[in-house]
């Protein structure tokens, strides 16, 4: 390495790390100072994680769940891939410190200085403290996750005796509610594929809240629930779950204290922030976040992005979302790219009060909600395949993209 080149260190290849080292390549190659700045991404995982489809890969239909290839093939993308041709070097290792004062981060295996550091870490599944929930509920936050899951189904299907199998689902955000519609459509194929139809297969999602998809428009959540309800999926409101053993469920709805049998218990109730950043001595709201400006600055040499961060002024909080982490990671590489040239404007990241997702809710079905406007049914599905091509196109050669999304595709319609 140049040894007058400075370091600008992304730690974490999730939505909002990739963007920004791919948005710093762009203006540090235009402005001709990549000899001077090195972009460094670093993540423990050597594939970036499209995680919006890990329910695809925790219900795919095959009868060989063995087959690392079909597991991974809707939701890895090799960060390779992604980064080749571009001046943006990748570091597979875990990061094990980092050190504020000398401004370094440690490693695994090595240790490294920066000039500017990004943190895009992303959360981990936050249990509550209940009970249980760790030891018996599966998360569906990694790659890992959703095929240990899908391994779990498979047990089921060998068991001779097993006439039913109750799936209960605690939490009906985004993940509960794409997953319980999911499973709607794949579990009967996958009952065909085991030859297994004499199996009665019962779906429950428990929600503390008053509603599913809470915060979401009044309209959107309507129609996900009558959606969910006409693929027979059970949904328990206002219920929050105070204990798991291994057989049964134990939740209080209205001062009354029910407990209900399951075969599989899924938690997807909540997240919280990487614990790296509990040893971190820099400013963070009461849930471990990082407080940040408009500007995504916790310091004047660190960033943050994504579910790690904050910006407790803000008229609209920005939500964890995929969306909102690659807008993130866009803003904290702009601001980045102009203190080293030096300019005096700074860009804002201010979070709209309306915002773009597509929620899919069991085969060729999806509600998307755009400017203020709501589609839903196969259109709403055929938006939400468009989304993901786009995303792989920002990220990988048009022919990778493309090769990559027709992969992906042929999976959702085989699970659908």
């Amino acid at each position: 390495m140049n040894n007058q080149q400075k370091n600008i260190l992304v730690a974490g290849a999730g939505f909002g790390g990739i963007k920004c080292a791919l948005q710093l390549h762009k203006f540090l190659k235009r402005d001709k100072a990549l000899n001077k700045y090195k972009i460094i991404l670093i993540d423990k995982n050597r594939e970036h994680i499209f995680t919006p489809n890990l329910y695809e890969t925790a219900s795919i239909v095959t009868k060989d769940c063995c087959n690392a290839a079909s597991m991974n093939a809707s939701v890895a993308i090799d960060i390779k891939d992604i980064v080749n041709g571009k001046k943006i070097e990748f570091i597979n290792d875990h990061i094990t410190e980092i050190n504020i004062k000398t401004k370094n981060i440690k490693t695994t295996n090595n240790q490294l200085d920066y000039e500017y550091l990004v943190l895009a870490l992303g959360s981990e599944t936050n249990y509550f403290n209940i009970p249980g929930a760790r030891e018996y509920g599966f998360p569906l936050k990694t790659l890992d996750d959703a095929i240990k899951l899908r391994k779990k189904i498979d047990t089921f299907f060998y068991t001779p005796a097993k006439t039913d199998i109750e799936i209960i689902i605690g939490g009906a955000g985004l993940t509960g509610v794409e997953l319980a519609g999911e499973f709607s459509h794949s579990l009967e194929k996958i009952k065909k594929l085991h030859r297994r139809q004499n199996i009665s297969i019962k779906i429950t999602l428990i929600e503390a809240n008053s509603t599913i998809l809470n915060n979401m428009p009044e309209k959107m959540t309507t129609a996900a629930e009558k959606r969910l309800k006409k693929l027979g999926i059970k949904i328990i409101t206002k219920a929050k779950i105070k204990e798991a053993t291994e057989k049964f469920i134990t939740y209080e709805q209205n001062e009354n204290v029910r407990n209900i049998p399951y075969s599989i218990f899924i938690w997807t109730a909540g997240i919280k922030t990487n614990q790296l950043l509990e040893k971190l001595n820099i400013p963070k709201d009461p849930k471990n976040r990082i407080i940040v400006n408009e500007f995504m600055e916790a310091t004047d040499y660190i960033f943050a992005i994504g579910d790690i961060a904050v910006n407790i002024s803000a008229k609209n909080p920005a939500p964890g979302t995929a969306y909102m982490a690659e807008k993130e990671g866009k803003i904290a590489a702009e601001n980045i790219w102009i203190k080293i040239a030096k300019k005096k404007t700074v860009k804002s990241f201010i979070a709209p009060a309306d915002y773009p997702f597509v929620v899919p809710i069991g085969g060729k079905f999806a509600i998307a909600h755009i400017k203020k406007i709501t589609i839903k049914g196969y259109l709403g599905w055929i938006i939400k395949i468009l989304v993901e091509l786009n995303y792989l196109l920002s990220i990988l050669p048009i022919h990778k993209a493309v090769k990559k999304w027709i992969k992906t595709v042929k999976i959702i319609i085989k699970n659908d």
